[in-house]
């Protein structure tokens, strides 16, 4: 009788109908027994008040591609050579759905840099004589600022219109090899701080530029 396994059973003198087990996909499935679906693990649960298909665990694939199931409440890494993202199962519109809790940069064989899903950060410590930038997404990312030999275009690759498409964040003046002015995409200042007797102005276009005034 359609999701579930029914057999009649005479009690007192009447017929009742009892569940003894579940079906799916043209497969009967007792107390116990589990199957995939959508990437969730369901279980067959029988008991004498209730009868379900209950969802248990999420269905996912580890590095070699091979099919692992995750428990509700289990929590695991997914692993590149420079970073972990720690994952959970959780339940969710009546499925079992993987969560990404937050991305661990590892530098040096150590867990370096904590960021939660959609945040991101500029380390300071020297990569290659570069700072580096660091952002959190499903699918981990790093990027490194654009640089000359007085500013710095800090971008980041985002999913737009499905393409991933590069953005600039902001510009970064350097002074002296000191980071001295921050400008987002489109903005402009005025600096007082004398170069060659002159003030500075700054512009922040995809393409960098400074200009001085006469």
């Amino acid at each position: 009788d359609g999701d579930f396994i029914y057999y009649c059973k005479i009690k007192n003198g009447r017929c009742q109908k009892i569940c003894v087990g579940c079906h799916f996909n043209d497969k009967l499935l007792y107390d116990g027994d589990r199957y995939h679906k959508d990437d969730t693990v369901f279980m067959c649960e029988v008991r004498p008040d209730k009868y379900q298909h209950k969802p248990v665990g999420c269905v996912v694939h580890d590095a070699k591609g091979k099919t692992v199931e995750r428990i509700v409440g289990c929590k695991w890494y997914q692993q590149t050579r420079k970073s972990k993202v720690e994952q959970i199962c959780v339940l969710e519109n009546g499925k079992a759905v993987v969560k990404t809790l937050g991305c661990i940069f590892v530098h040096k064989g150590y867990n370096t840099l904590f960021l939660k899903p959609g945040t991101y950060t500029i380390w300071n410590q020297q990569i290659d004589g570069l700072a580096i930038g660091v952002i959190c997404r499903v699918c981990f990312h790093f990027f490194k600022y654009q640089q000359t030999r007085k500013s710095k275009v800090e971008q980041i690759c985002v999913l737009e219109n499905g393409k991933a498409v590069v953005k600039t964040l902001g510009c970064i003046f350097v002074h002296k090899g000191y980071n001295t002015l921050f400008l987002k995409p489109g903005t402009y200042t005025i600096w007082n701080q004398q170069i060659d007797g002159l003030a500075i102005g700054v512009i922040c276009r995809v393409c960098f530029h400074f200009f001085k005034f006469n």
